[in-house]
């Protein structure tokens, strides 16, 4: 995300007339420029990688992108699949991939004086994330402080698509 402006200005011309009782009058004039700044909308934080079935309908809902202007915004979402954008600050997208693929998806975010901002959106289409359950040291376990200790770390860990001889546990 870069923070970028833009800047319009717009100039007026300013009288003042002073009339007395008499009549007399006298009057000035000065410009006055008025400049509007102009701030790129801010996009939400970074959003985990979601997951997807194939031709299974997915319905994408990013936190609101910002903009320190009060502007309204217009959405714009591609699903780096080849479809058609669709328009919105939610969306609805089925992906027809028949194997594990990544697509990023990606929302771009329009003020009405053109700045954008974006935000990407990693979808595992058939890929389920593995399961991980921490076996030892139980949860909730004490231990001493002091001197050095040895605990033995083990965890199961499965995948729906992948068997376990693939899979990979890092402590």
């Amino acid at each position: 995300y870069a923070e970028s402006t833009a800047t319009t200005q717009r100039r007026y011309t300013i009288t003042v007339t002073a009339t007395d009782p008499g009549g007399d009058s006298a009057s000035t004039s000065f410009t006055l420029d008025v400049l509007h700044v102009n701030h790129t909308p801010t996009p939400p934080p970074p959003v985990p990688t979601q997951v997807a079935t194939e031709n299974q309908s997915f319905t994408y809902v990013v936190p609101p992108f910002t903009d320190r202007n009060g502007d309204p915004l217009t959405y714009r979402w591609d699903f780096g699949d080849g479809s058609p954008a669709e328009f919105g600050a939610t969306a609805v997208h089925a992906y027809s991939a028949t194997d594990i693929r990544n697509f990023d998806a990606t929302l771009t975010v329009t003020d009405p004086m053109g700045l954008s901002s974006q935000s990407t959106l990693l979808v595992s289409v058939n890929n389920t994330p593995p399961a991980v359950l921490i076996t030892s040291p139980a949860f909730g376990s004490t231990y001493a402080m002091g001197g050095t200790s040895t605990f033995a770390l083990t965890a199961s860990i499965g995948d729906a698509e992948s068997p376990a001889a693939d899979l990979l546990c890092e402590w």
